[in-house]
Parts: C-alpha cells; sequence; structure tokens
C-alpha cells in the first residue's frame, strides 16, 4: 500500500491551529468565570435586595424565571452560586403555587354546582402544579443546606441581616415543600424530618426581630408534629405572640403561617381569625419599603385561604375590599352589589 507523507509544513499549521483553538476556549472558560462571578455578585447585592423591596409578586416571579437558568448555568465554569439560586427557587415556586390556587379555586366551584369532571380535570391540574411547586422549594431547601450547613442543634455563623434573612426565608420553603409535596400526593418525596430541623434551626434567629416568623414556624411544626412540642406548650399561644410581633412590624408573614397551620388542621374558627387579624394590620401598619415583598406574597398566601371560604359559601371569590370579612357579614370598601352591577345586561 503507498505511504502517504504529509508535509512538516501542513503538519506545523495543524498543530498552532489546536494550540489556538485550546488557547481561545480556556480564555473563554476564564471570560465566563469571571462574567458568572458578576452576575452572581450583582444578583446577591443587588438584585435581591431590590426585589425584596417591591411590591409585585407576579413580577417578582417572572424576574426569578429569567434569572433562575441563567444564573444555574455557571456552575459549569464555577461553584454552583447557591445563595443566589435559593432564592431565585424560592420566588419561580411562587409562580407554579398561583397556578395551582388557580386551580384549586376551580375544584371548589365544580364541587359546589356538581360538575364532577370538571372537578376531577381541575383537581389533577393543581396536583400537577404542586410537584412544580415542591420540586422547587426542596431545590431551594437543598441549597439553603448546601450553603450554610444542614439546620439542627447547632447554629451556622449569620453575619449581617441579609444571611439572616436568607436562612429565616430557607426554612420558611423548606416547611412549605413538606406541605406542597403532601397536596401533590407526596409524588415529589420531600423528606418529612425537615419539618423537625426548622424547629429546631428556627432558634439560631431572634423571634423580635424577624416579625415573629422563626416562634411561628415552631408553632407550625408543632401543629404538624404535636409530640414536637415542649412539654405544657401550646401552639396556638405561640401562634398568637408571633403574630402580634408581626402586626408591629408591618410584616405579616407570621400571621400567615398561623391562617395556614389552622386552616390544615380544620380550626375554622381560628383560621378565620387569623385572616381577619391580617387585614386589620396591613390597615395599620404598612410593610417596611426594605421587606414589601415579603409582605405581599404573605398576603398571597391568606387571600386564597380567604378565596377558598368565600367560593366554598358563594361560588366566588373574595370581593374587593373584603379581605377579613366572610360570606353574611358586611365588607369595607366597595358592595359586592356595585361590583356585580350590569353583569345581568
Amino acid at each position: 500500500m503507498p505511504r502517504w507523507r504529509i508535509p512538516l509544513a501542513h503538519v506545523t499549521r495543524g498543530l498552532l491551529a489546536i494550540a489556538v483553538f485550546l488557547v481561545a476556549e480556556g480564555c473563554a472558560s476564564v471570560e465566563y468565570t469571571s462574567l458568572g462571578k458578576v452576575m452572581t455578585g450583582y444578583t446577591q447585592h443587588d438584585a435581591i435586595p431590590y426585589l425584596q423591596s417591591t411590591d409585585d409578586p407576579r413580577l417578582s416571579c417572572g424576574a426569578a424565571l429569567g434569572l433562575d437558568q441563567l444564573l444555574a448555568s455557571f456552575q459549569t465554569v464555577m461553584a454552583r452560586p447557591r445563595y443566589d439560586l435559593m432564592y431565585t427557587e424560592m420566588l419561580t415556586a411562587t409562580c407554579s403555587e398561583r397556578r395551582a390556587y388557580r386551580q384549586d379555586l376551580r375544584v371548589l366551584r365544580a364541587v359546589r354546582d356538581h360538575h364532577i369532571a370538571t372537578a376531577q380535570d381541575a383537581r389533577i391540574a393543581e396536583a400537577r402544579d404542586e410537584v412544580v411547586t415542591a420540586r422547587r422549594q426542596y431545590r431551594a431547601w437543598q441549597d439553603l443546606v448546601a450553603h450554610y450547613g444542614p439546620p439542627g442543634k447547632q447554629c451556622p455563623r449569620l453575619m449581617g441581616n441579609a444571611n439572616q434573612l436568607a436562612y429565616l426565608m430557607g426554612l420558611a420553603t423548606g416547611l412549605q415543600a413538606i406541605l406542597n409535596d403532601a397536596r401533590s400526593g407526596e409524588r415529589v418525596g420531600v423528606p418529612r424530618d425537615i419539618a423537625l430541623k426548622v424547629a429546631h434551626a428556627s432558634r439560631c434567629l431572634s423571634n423580635r426581630q424577624w416579625w415573629g416568623v422563626p416562634g411561628a414556624l415552631r408553632a407550625s411544626v408543632w401543629t404538624i408534629l404535636p409530640g414536637a412540642a415542649p412539654p405544657g406548650t401550646d401552639p396556638w399561644k405561640e401562634f398568637q405572640t408571633s403574630s402580634a410581633l408581626a402586626e408591629r412590624s408591618g410584616v405579616r408573614l407570621a400571621m400567615a403561617i398561623d391562617a395556614i397551620a389552622a386552616q390544615n388542621q380544620g380550626k375554622s374558627t381560628l383560621e378565620r381569625a387569623a385572616i381577619a387579624q391580617f387585614a386589620r394590620a396591613g390597615r395599620r401598619h404598612p410593610a417596611p419599603r426594605a421587606y414589601r415583598l415579603i409582605d405581599r406574597l404573605a398576603a398571597f398566601e391568606v387571600r386564597h385561604l380567604s378565596d377558598r371560604i368565600w367560593t366554598q359559601e358563594t361560588g366566588a371569590r373574595t370581593p374587593a375590599g373584603a379581605l377579613g370579612t366572610f360570606p353574611g357579614t358586611p365588607a369595607e370598601g366597595p358592595p359586592l352589589k356595585g361590583l356585580l352591577h350590569g353583569l345581568n345586561r
């Protein structure tokens, strides 16, 4: 067989081309790493505080959807930006949760109107959205654990308010992941021992400084796992203490946790009382600008509880200005009759 001879000049040019390609790729990798550090630093120090100060959860949901995978992609050239992703995952979960809540109300209306097939379809759609919600919240919890260490009896070093707030929100999200996974039919498999870890880790944060939320998280765990409460402890009294702190602070997240716990335990009187207190507090004490989004997200949860009550009894959600009142009681704001004017034309 003939032996092909490749000129040395061609070999040299080929090796040089390969070398240039590898150097270029190396430079690109360095550039992407630098870009990743800039992006994650900007997100942590500027974007997240800005989002926390806004008052439109729908926009924050959209911003998180746009940022999440972009930030996650930088883990191919640098360490995973867990702090940043913990926040974006929390907020993307609110997008799917909003869809699930719409389906939940659709279920209630269909049941009330005896439309069984529609109710079944809506329940299936709701469960699908709860899977997405629980998965996103569980990823946020995993990033919390990786960033700060496993929550438990030993507290992490939480330098500054930003880290304390991130830790607090991560704990609340871990507890939400359990509840939403339960609503999905446990299709995500969120570990149930997260609840006890949240209760222990909540003691690493000041209940007074952080709007009563650490105490509300503990009380919520005690309602889920009654044996976890210290002897002689009444979780509903703990909720009262935490809700009083929340009302004075203007950030009503502890009240929302109280209302959700009451609804989960079937305590309708306590649930309605918590919703009414939430509405009154919002009129008396506006949320501090830096934490408006947290208060608005709490309002989103409480409004859904109110919408469920109104939908079950009237077929329609809470009328405008009626949060804190219930069917059969007078509402503040525009009367329902005025809102319905013209619909029969």
